[in-house]
């Protein structure tokens, strides 16, 4: 839950960063009392915002531990699904896939089609068991109030996107305990930041107990869906650990990387973090400008052609 600006807790009323004490130093006094209150706030616990693809998996275990799909379920992707008249698109074609692979291509069209099948309140209550609708109770000030739909007005547009993690504002404090659950058994935990007290002998003063909130999915959906996330999580770490060790042979962690990826391009840095091989750098040339767009005229059009997503119980019923 790092957050910047830094400050010093022994001297809060400053920012501790040489550079930005220095602009600091320079504000009126609003200006200092603005930033003081934006340097005391813990982005994660204060600030909502719609979660996008994290908010995924929340759909997916609900939809499995609901009934409504299953590991047989099918969705076809055309790049795009049409809902209540409009065009929800999706940044590629994934053609057939399943729950599992929707989740790992982070298909926008088949979550939007895996929130419609289950309907507004049986999503609405599993948002509602994963602890959206509630404060964490964290031992931190200033916990943000999240902002769900009510079921009853949410529109098939509104479920949709809810889907794949629009329409819907969180604080990273509840997806992080919410996904947590996933890999706890299905059992929502209330965060703490302290574990225990010490004195400064080092004797324990006081143990802050973990305190289970309640049962959110099963243990055997939560099995499923924690074992989906760790497999693709792997493959993506393999693949991007090979490049950089190819590509990077002086940085020798991930996070070092992400401080220096102004070494690289955006279009490099993207590959690296996909896993796929990183070409040289080459100069611009209106030639190469004008494929571009061509290109993006092909695009273009290609989009026009949308189906719906379609799903399948199984293979037997196609």
């Amino acid at each position: 839950m790092a957050t910047t600006p830094e400050y010093e807790p022994n001297d809060s009323n400053e920012p501790s960063d040489p550079k930005e004490k220095e602009e600091f130093e320079k504000m009126t006094d609003k200006e200092k009392t603005e930033y003081l209150s934006n340097m005391w706030k813990i982005t994660a616990v204060s600030d909502v915002y719609e979660p996008g693809s994290t908010f995924k998996l929340i759909a997916a275990a609900a939809a499995l531990d609901s009934g409504s799909a299953n590991e047989n379920s099918k969705y076809k992707c055309t790049g795009a699904i049409k809902v209540g008249g409009y065009y929800l698109h999706c940044l590629a074609t994934h053609g057939k896939q399943s729950l599992k692979e929707a989740v790992g291509n982070s298909c926008n069209p088949a979550l939007a089609k895996v929130a419609l099948d289950m309907g507004a309140d049986t999503f609405y209550n599993y948002i509602d068991l994963f602890g959206f609708n509630d404060l964490t109770g964290v031992d931190l000030p200033g916990e943000g109030l999240s902002i769900v739909k009510d079921p009853a007005t949410m529109s098939d547009v509104d479920l949709a996107t809810t889907g794949y993690g629009q329409g819907i504002a969180i604080t990273p404090l509840q997806v992080l305990c919410a996904v947590n659950s996933l890999g706890n058994k299905g059992i929502l935990m209330k965060p703490k930041i302290v574990d225990k007290i010490v004195d400064k002998d080092g004797k324990v003063v006081e143990e802050i107990p973990d305190t289970e909130v309640r049962q959110v999915v099963s243990e055997e959906t939560a099995a499923e869906i924690d074992a989906e996330v760790k497999e693709y999580v792997m493959d993506g770490y393999d693949k991007t650990e090979k490049i950089l060790r190819e590509h990077l042979t002086e940085l020798h962690t991930v996070a070092k990387f992400l401080f220096e990826h102004e070494k690289m391009s955006g279009e490099q840095f993207a590959l690296a973090m996909e896993g796929k091989p990183i070409p040289e750098e080459t100069e611009d040339t209106d030639e190469d400008d004008d494929d571009s767009n061509n290109n993006e005229n092909v695009s273009s059009e290609s989009t026009e052609e949308v189906t719906d997503v379609k799903t399948e119980k199984n293979d037997s019923e196609e």
